[in-house]
């Protein structure tokens, strides 16, 4: 479980506003990723102001209903190759596009439905989670990779590899609805998931 502790409401000198103190127990991010949420829906709502929670979705509502998103169709033709690190570098932006503007739509619709902005983020846990966590793979995608060509270890372009298709493998459904996924691939998603994280004899992990 995880607490959020109060705040003083004054400003703070070293930061500029008032800060939000978040405390978590080991192995509990809950707090932190809807603490994430708040930073990605506040680019949404207004790249150009920092907003608090009740700003952000505030300023959703005030927003026209929707945003001009990449084009789905444009990419990836055919069975795709889950092992393609390009495939993975453009499919993963995607996915958190999406889920993160899906976000601000159902958080405009319920305080538009006149839920308080403060506590229209609760009913919509499941879905923040879901965005943060799209927005943590991608990040650790481009980590990963930078950090692998810098360095020319394979070891890590296959730890690349294994998180993004764990990732993949949390929410196939997602990913088959979209269309970046095929049902063929989608059924061989496991082995290779299950490839991906078994070592080799020299102590790395298996290529697949």
């Amino acid at each position: 479980m995880a607490t959020r502790a109060a705040s003083p409401r004054t400003a703070s000198p070293r930061y500029g506003q008032t800060p939000t103190f978040f405390v978590t127990f080991e192995g509990d991010n809950t707090e932190l990723m809807q603490l994430l949420a708040t930073t990605l829906l506040a680019d949404v709502a207004s790249p150009f102001e920092d907003l608090d929670v009740v700003g952000t979705v505030r300023a959703i509502t005030t927003q026209r209903a929707g945003r001009v998103l990449s084009d789905l169709t444009r990419s990836l033709p055919g069975e795709p190759d889950l092992l393609d690190p390009a495939w993975q570098g453009e499919v993963l932006p995607l996915r958190e596009e999406r889920l993160v503007d899906a976000l601000a739509r159902r958080l405009r619709t319920l305080v538009k439905e006149g839920k308080n902005p403060l506590r229209a983020l609760s009913p919509c846990q499941d879905h923040t989670l879901s965005a943060t966590r799209a927005h943590v793979s991608r990040r650790s995608h481009e980590l990963f990779s930078e950090t692998a060509d810098l360095s020319g270890l394979p070891l890590l372009a296959q730890v690349r590899d294994l998180s993004t298709l764990s990732a993949i493998g949390r929410d196939p459904t997602w990913w088959l609805g979209h269309g970046l996924l095929t049902a063929e691939t989608s059924r061989g998603l496991q082995k290779q998931v299950g490839s991906a994280a078994s070592p080799d004899e020299r102590g790395q992990l298996e290529p697949s």
